[in-house]
């Protein structure tokens, strides 16, 4: 056997000496992307919505209480038209004629409320009664001279001069078996007068206590 140099090409390399080749990488797999062909939804335009509403919330509040300020300018106007400051009228009580008024004073924070009765009624009792105030009188025996009228008069607290104001007058006749009875009557600046009890308006009485 002689000495070949051609041994290597024709047999190739020894295995040991053969390295594997390198795996051949394979192309990435992505996954398909299906094309969303859902038409974009217009957005909203909230805010100016909302200022929208807003401005027109503000501008019926707004006509509100220049309505309500108008309503109550024309109630101080009416009741400013109306005021009188007296308010008087005739009542009978257990038979006893009375005249009964309130006036209210200039400044708004009082009212002075009186009954006068004539000494021809001859009443046993006459007191009047509003709030924590009261004045009465009880006649003594006609003695010889001039007879005086009874007249009783109270003053109470008002807010303003616009306050109705209420007196209970009682009176007992020339009798005196049995209780006083009493009527509540409420006065008005306006010139007029209710029965407490019923609301029956009661007629005016141009007063001497006026």
């Amino acid at each position: 056997m002689g000495n070949r140099d051609d041994w290597w090409e024709e047999k190739g390399p020894p295995a040991w000496h053969l390295a594997p080749p390198p795996p051949t990488a394979s192309p990435p797999t992505t996954a398909t992307t299906v094309p969303d062909r859902t038409p974009a939804r217009p957005r909203r335009r909230t805010w100016p919505l909302v200022a929208v509403i807003a401005a027109l919330a503000l501008t019926s509040a707004g006509i509100w209480q220049h309505a309500q300020d108008q309503r109550r300018a024309e109630e101080r106007e009416q009741k400013a038209a109306a005021y009188k400051g007296v308010s008087a009228t005739t009542l009978s009580v257990d038979g006893v004629s009375i005249e009964a008024g309130a006036k209210w004073n200039d400044s708004g924070r009082s009212a002075v409320l009186s009954v006068w009765v004539s000494s021809r009624e001859k009443p046993s009792l006459v007191r009047i009664e509003s709030g924590d105030r009261t004045a009465q009188e009880a006649p003594r025996p006609s003695e010889p001279g001039i007879p005086m009228p009874i007249t009783l008069e109270v003053t109470v607290p008002v807010q303003d001069r616009y306050q109705p104001v209420r007196m209970k007058v009682s009176a007992r006749g020339p009798l005196r078996g049995h209780q006083a009875r009493h009527r509540t009557i409420e006065f008005h600046s306006d010139r007029t007068a209710f029965d407490a009890k019923t609301g029956a308006k009661l007629k005016q009485y141009y007063s001497r206590l006026l």
